[in-house]
């Protein structure tokens, strides 16, 4: 299996110096393994001192110990004859077990001091021989070979009992802010597979610039499935964190694949991309057909092969079609779920719960594992961003998931004064508190962490400064401003006057830009964040960059009045690509920034760059009391010229949430700005798809909108976008709307061979028709002539009558394409059957057309043969008078004697058979005929 490049998103591509800015939010941690210090002092329950001995510092003392015996490695009941390709433990490894010793020695973690922000979780674990990560040990369950295979879950889905289960992830970009969730319920899905089961993952997404002979989609293992055991499940997790979201997405491109393998069961998860593209793919209906050829229901059973399951992430589909997919392929209620951030913050993460008995000497790992749940989220950057900057939701939810565990953990060491315990508590603590929006859970959790933070000295430096940052967030939470600016200030100006290292007053300074409460402290932090970004090891690091940003962007917010330019350095990330590769992605990022930044404070936006309000107005636009004034503020974007490039992209999105509201009042005003920004934005990326959204809204409003709004939109559409595949469709629907020659020429370009094709046929012949009705004979020449190269060019039946029409008329204006035409046309027996007229209607309009080039030979011959055959008929038809009055004219005009005897002979003949000479207009030509005759010599 070929490994993907590692993604280089903010919470993953963190270079060497957020290392060091990690450090102060992670040096806490470091008392689970230091334990030295001078003193440490707390208040017993009855108010006295009461000293706590520290850890032993005794090296033999060391030893990794698992928080549980490792589980025996399970190996698939049946195993795939083709080997995996991702990572099969070694059969004859044999893990080690913590119970080898009944009694262990107590545990001194000094293996920790280098801060959690460089140890994995699986250091903790005994031997080295079970995967390093500690999430998934705790996941795995044991079990025997033979055991049947159990449901398989996914983001709160179930299924039936699965053996082959494929995940079908959307990737593109419309999901970067929220891509690490996916990842963890992913990886979660994943662990609780049992070895009897088999899985691939399939990552969707249409990246621009795409090689076509690539697949727009990654899979875990190619198109094989691969046994869920220990060693394959790590690989997984490994390749899913590698991935990076970008691009388009398009349901079908992860559907296709997933089914071909043939599983028990999809999962398919996606979040709402009303911004990615108007509508998804090919469109819901189109989807929805393929995809019932892809899993088509057994006639005998009435079941399709394969359950899709399908979990709509973050926010609920406007289209349907994840809702539809689920009704139609899944397995009944609960095939379908709708998954908001609210309930990823609730959703359990199953793992069991780490059985240790506080009294036992084992308890050290309980302290271990708090830790190590709250080091992951340390060293990602979640704490960082939860703490001083505007955590994203995968930020805020991963910081928000560590505390609570580590809490959970530490809630068996209720009443302890141990040194370790009380800084663990106090940092998941004020976590929490930053994060909470209900004022009273934040005070009490302020307060758990003061609590925790006081009375308390340590002589590590680092470990003493996240204490103190500890009690000062808290002080600020509790109403204790100045307090906590004086303490900030103070902790700041301690450690410039030791000639630290930039990365060493990373911390305090954010801590002190977060409690600041009045004008001078703001000023005094904002240059001291200035005086630490200048240090040019920080500014190369982009979770540094972002976290400063930032902080500078709420400082400039609270003044009075807030900054215009306060997001100035929060809009300088969108070019900073390390800080996330894919543009879509970073900008993404920059804009939900914003929006986080600004939440909660009431900002005159106009007043702000264009991007910055239009985050914010995106973001606004979500709730649906918000949608009015987003609006407002897109379409003041659109107005600005400063806006740049921005202003297509506002029409675009204000036109979406208009459309939002399902009235004909609201589908006309989305119509008109999507129309607007293909009129001012043609040349812009998704001008084509504004104007053809725009002519489909008015579908949905039962024909309200005005007839000339609808008209120009679609004549606007087939002038400006000639090669759109809906172009024909658009020209359908503008000729049904016009009449007379303007239908004409809409319809005249529409591609033969299709369904639109038939439709056009059926607007022209009548269209056409009723213009010769009322015609000149020119005219009346010029509309035969376009209908026979349009019903020629579709192969049309009517193209033989209309093709005869024509040579009619034209027998005597053109003859040569008269007789070219009629001469084709006596060439085809099955065409003539389609003529009135038929054969007999052709001869004559051929020896027209002869006599009129001065062939007056060839029309005798041709009408000689037409008479002889038709004499013997009982009623000589029309073709009979006719074939005779050309003959008659022909020779009444020679000059030779004989012709003309034989003429007066014949038209004789002619009066005793019919005294009208077969009425007009054949009477009166042959009349004319017996004149010529009677006036010659």
């Amino acid at each position: 299996m070929t490994q993907p490049e590692p993604r280089h998103g903010l919470i993953r591509t963190v270079v060497p110096p957020a290392v060091s800015l990690a450090l102060h939010s992670t040096v806490l941690l470091t008392i689970v393994a230091l334990g030295a210090r001078d003193r440490a002092e707390y208040l017993s329950d009855d108010g006295n001192l009461s000293d706590v001995t520290s850890l032993s510092d005794d090296p033999t003392a060391r030893r990794s110990i698992a928080l549980d015996p490792p589980a025996p490695e399970i190996k698939p009941a049946d195993p795939d004859p083709t080997p995996s390709d991702i990572g099969t433990p070694d059969p004859t490894d044999q893990p080690a077990h913590a119970t080898d010793d009944p009694q262990p020695e107590p545990v001194d973690l000094t293996g920790l001091s280098t801060t959690l922000a460089t140890v994995e979780t699986g250091s903790i674990l005994a031997g080295g021989a079970a995967p390093d990560n500690a999430t998934r040990i705790f996941a795995s369950t044991p079990g025997g070979a033979n055991r049947p295979a159990p449901a398989a879950s996914f983001a709160g889905l179930r299924s039936q009992a699965a053996s082959k289960i494929v995940y079908a992830v959307d990737a593109s970009g419309a999901v970067v802010s929220s891509f690490t969730f996916l990842q963890e319920k992913l990886v979660q899905s994943i662990d609780r597979l049992g070895p009897a089961q088999r899985f691939n993952v399939v990552f969707f997404h249409d990246v621009v610039g795409r090689d076509e002979s690539e697949p727009p989609y990654s899979a875990l293992s190619g198109d094989q499935l691969t046994p869920a055991i220990p060693g394959n499940q790590a690989a997984a997790a490994a390749w899913i964190e590698s991935i990076a979201p970008a691009g388009r997405s398009d349901p079908l491109d992860g559907l296709r694949p997933a089914l071909a393998m043939k599983p028990d069961v999809v999962f398919l998860l996606s979040t709402s991309i009303p911004r990615t593209n108007a509508e998804w793919g090919a469109g819901r209906d189109a989807i929805l057909e393929e995809l019932d050829r892809l899993n088509p229901v057994n006639r005998r059973t009435g079941k399709r092969p394969v359950v899709i399951k399908t979990i709509q992430f973050l926010r609920e589909d406007p289209s349907g079609l994840m809702r539809d997919i689920a009704m139609i392929h899944g397995d009944g209620e609960g095939s379908h779920r709708t998954l908001t951030v609210d309930q990823l913050r609730d959703e359990p993460d199953e793992l069991p719960e780490v059985a240790v008995d506080p009294t036992d000497p084992n308890s050290e790992l309980v302290l271990a594992a708090a830790a190590a749940r709250l080091g992951t989220a340390e060293r990602d950057g979640s704490v960082l961003a939860a703490l001083y900057a505007a955590p994203l939701p995968d930020q805020r939810h991963a910081a928000e998931t560590a505390a609570r565990e580590s809490l959970e953990l530490l809630s068996r060491f209720e009443n302890t004064t141990d040194l370790r315990t009380l800084m663990l508590r106090a940092r998941a603590a004020i976590i929490l508190a930053m994060l909470t929006p209900d004022e009273r859970t934040r005070t009490a959790l302020a307060r758990t962490a003061l609590t925790n933070a006081q009375n308390t000295q340590l002589t590590d430096p680092k470990a003493e400064t996240a204490r103190r940052i500890t009690r000062l967030l808290a002080l600020s939470l509790l109403g204790e401003h100045e307090a906590a600016a004086r303490d900030a200030r103070e902790l700041v100006e301690e450690i410039a006057r030791t000639d630290p290292a930039p990365a060493d007053l990373a911390e305090p300074v954010l801590a002190w830009a977060r409690v600041a409460h009045d004008g001078v402290s703001r000023s005094e932090a904002a240059d001291a964040i200035a005086s630490v970004a200048r240090a040019q090891t920080l500014d190369s690091d982009p979770l540094w960059a972002h976290t400063l940003a930032v902080a500078r962007a709420r400082l400039a917010l609270s003044a009075d009045p807030p900054s215009a330019r306060a997001f100035d350095e929060i809009l300088a990330l969108l070019d900073r690509d390390d800080l996330i590769a894919d543009d879509t992605a970073r900008r993404s990022m920059v804009f939900s920034t914003i929006s986080a930044v600004a939440e909660g404070r009431d900002l005159d936006w106009p007043r702000f760059p264009a991007q910055a309000t239009f985050a914010h107005a995106i973001d606004l636009g979500r709730s649906v009391s918000g949608r009015a004034g987003a609006i407002e503020l897109l379409v003041r974007i659109a107005d600005n010229p400063a806006a740049g490039t921005l202003r297509p992209e506002a029409l675009w999105e204000a036109a979406i949430l208009r459309r939002l509201d399902n009235t004909a009042i609201a589908q006309r005003d989305a119509s008109t700005l999507l129309a607007r920004r293909a009129r001012e934005h043609p040349e812009s990326p998704r001008g084509a798809d504004a104007l053809a959204a725009a002519i489909n809204e008015p579908r949905a409003t039962d024909g309200e909108l005005p007839e000339s709004f609808e008209l120009d939109l679609v004549k606007r559409a087939i002038e400006s976008f000639p090669d759109r595949p809906e172009i024909d469709i658009w020209r359908i629907d503008y000729a049904k709307r016009v009449s007379g020659m303007a239908r004409l020429d809409a319809l005249e370009p529409v591609a033969p061979g299709t369904r639109q094709a038939t439709l056009a046929a059926d607007l022209y012949f009548p269209a056409s028709r009723s213009l010769r009705a009322g015609a000149s004979p020119t005219q009346r020449l010029a509309l035969l002539e376009r209908a026979v190269a349009f019903a020629r060019r579709h192969a049309h039946p009517e193209w033989a009558p209309l093709a005869a029409d024509l040579a009619e008329e034209a027998a005597e204006s053109n003859p040569a394409t008269s007789a070219r035409l009629a001469g084709s046309l006596l060439q085809s027996p099955d065409t003539l059957k389609r003529i009135p007229g038929g054969a007999d209607r052709m001869t004559i309009v051929n020896a027209r057309a002869k006599r009129a080039l001065g062939d007056d030979a060839g029309a005798f011959e041709l009408v000689r043969d037409l008479a002889t055959r038709l004499e013997a008929s009982p009623d000589r038809p029309r073709a009979f008078w006719h074939a005779w009055t050309i003959m008659l004219e022909i020779l009444a005009d020679r000059a030779d004697d004989a012709s003309r005897t034989g003429a007066r002979a014949h038209l004789a003949r002619l009066r005793i058979l019919d005294p009208n000479l077969g009425g007009p207009p054949f009477e009166s030509r042959l009349s004319r005929v017996a004149d010529s005759l009677d006036s010659a010599p």
